[in-house]
């Protein structure tokens, strides 16, 4: 994504005996095995170099971040943090909940731990089904971000009074969106993670979801320039290589839920040509041959080694995307030298460029014999960001280009942060608000990337004697019969009690703010 608001790109029943013939001819869903990367087609494994004890905090954060307050507006809402986003004197914080970072979430945790995380997806889904129903957006398929007063359920989709304009905004606190492109490209490939992990085609099914998944794929093709590559909002005319990354990776989505979900082949294979397009494009006009990298947008100047964001991370991006893979031979194994070069060239000029942090307490600095790789990486040992972001999708980089070292230096600084309870917790803030676990600057986008390092989930438990599969079904749809168990609409996470409950209180009277969102 082209982060302007900087949102860490980060470190977790009876079916019915028939099923549909596509389903079984097409599709076998199944956990993520041990080795796979949680985005298709990325050439970087899954490295489980997180300890158990990370994999189970980390569901446990994504479950304090959801809302489970049935009957109000926020119901099914993921939070971006646990902090507040904006406090004003003695009233309740407020919290922001943005599309864009929790869909990358929700693609991270399905393939990280399908069955705790499957209820809360669904809840997720669903909420952002009925915010973008017709006339709740005045961008069809593009979720603005909203803000949730915790304490009193109250739900804007504008800032509320003297929280920072959001920049992404351009002079209003209203409908904010960081970049319209990613922001619909991360809803298709949240349901395509819900597709590869569940198996479960019903909800995507559902009409009022179905409907956001065409606007969606509808809002990519207004927001193209013309020559393949996607504009970052349609008042805002710059085509970012992070943005194109994920959209060709969200057309990719799209073809597969086109030609396994919805079995239309026409819209799938039109869906693998946009995907192509865009990486071509990409190919074409963000390379910088002399600069060995990727320009950072379609107008912008060689990549500056010194800056960290957007320069040096956006090159991580074609990389871990595998944005090769919507391309055929020969371009297709161009573009993935090009990516594995660009990643090492910048990671290696910011390396050499950056001063080196002081070495953490206790540590003691390598020698200047040392093997260099052997010697961890100085994004490693302390922030690169200047706002202190964490980059977990960094770590995953290095891992995939020959460097866990740093890795699990990063991973152990990250899970030192993330892991020990805060100091001195105010004991009058509201229980939602005090993080003593993943506190900021750790968002929830954070958790794709961190899945990648997480150990494998087990296998889902055996059926019930009698909830066997027919043995004659084919063994395709046996296995898709296994797994895929369709959600009712009132389905809840089983440990729903450590999620977010908001009060029950009445709808709001007259004086309701302009921006609320309401049923």
């Amino acid at each position: 994504m082209g982060l302007r608001l900087r949102l860490p790109p980060a470190l977790s029943l009876a079916l019915p005996l028939v099923l549909p013939l596509a389903l079984s001819l097409t599709f076998s869903p199944t956990a993520r095995a041990a080795g796979a990367a949680p985005l298709p087609g990325s050439p970087c494994p899954a490295q489980p170099l997180a300890d158990a004890a990370l994999a189970e905090a980390a569901v446990q954060v994504l479950r304090t971040l959801a809302v489970q307050a049935p009957g109000q507006p926020a119901d099914g809402a993921w939070r971006v943090q646990n902090d507040a986003a904006h406090e004003s004197g003695d009233a309740p914080p407020w919290q922001r909940i943005s599309a864009y970072p929790a869909n990358l979430a929700l693609v991270g945790m399905l393939a990280a731990a399908p069955q705790a995380v499957r209820p809360l997806a669904a809840d997720w889904l669903r909420w952002q089904a009925r915010a973008l129903a017709p006339g709740r957006t005045p961008w069809p398929g593009v979720l603005p971000d909203h803000w949730l007063q915790v304490d009193t359920g109250r739900l804007l989709r504008c800032a509320p009074p003297g929280a920072p304009r959001p920049a992404a905004a351009r002079g209003t606190r209203c409908e904010a969106v960081d970049a319209h492109d990613s922001a619909a490209a991360s809803l298709l490939l949240a349901a395509q993670a819900w597709w590869r992990h569940t198996g479960d085609a019903s909800l995507l099914r559902e009409p009022l979801l179905r409907r956001a998944l065409g606007d969606a794929a509808a809002a990519l093709r207004r927001l193209d320039d013309g020559q393949g590559l996607s504009l970052a909002a349609p008042d805002y005319p710059v085509a970012y290589l992070m943005d194109a990354v994920e959209v060709a990776a969200g057309w990719a989505a799209w073809a597969q839920l086109q030609a396994e979900v919805w079995q239309s082949p026409a819209a799938a294979a039109d869906g693998r040509r946009q995907a192509r397009r865009v990486a071509s494009a990409i190919q074409t006009r963000l390379w910088d041959a002399a600069a060995g990298r990727w320009r950072v947008h379609a107008r912008a100047a060689a990549p500056d080694a010194t800056r960290w964001y957007p320069d040096t991370v956006a090159q991580a991006w074609p990389l871990l995307w595998g944005l090769d893979q919507h391309l055929a031979p020969p371009a297709a194994e161009q573009l993935r030298q090009q990516a594995r070069q660009a990643w090492q060239a910048a990671v290696g000029g910011w390396q050499a460029a950056a001063p080196a942090p002081a070495p953490p307490p206790g540590s003691v600095a390598p020698a200047a014999d040392d093997p260099v790789a052997l010697r961890p990486a100085r994004w490693a040992l302390a922030p690169a960001d200047g706002d202190g972001f964490w980059w977990p999708s960094v770590a995953v980089a290095a891992a995939c280009t020959g460097d866990p070292v740093s890795a699990q230096i990063w991973l152990g600084r990250a899970r030192a942060a993330w892991l020990t309870p805060a100091a001195a917790p105010d004991p009058d803030a509201h229980p939602a608000t005090v993080m003593t676990r993943f506190p900021a600057p750790f968002e929830i986008g954070d958790l794709l990337w961190l899945a990648w390092l997480l150990p494998p989930p087990p296998p889902p438990p055996p059926l019930a004697p009698s909830a066997a599969v027919p043995a004659a079904l084919p063994p395709a749809a046996r296995q898709a019969a296994s797994l895929a168990v369709p959600l009712a609409p009132s389905a809840r996470s089983p440990a729903a009690p450590a999620a977010v409950a908001l009060t029950a209180v009445p709808a709001p009277g007259p004086e309701r703010h302009s921006g609320e969102m309401t049923r």
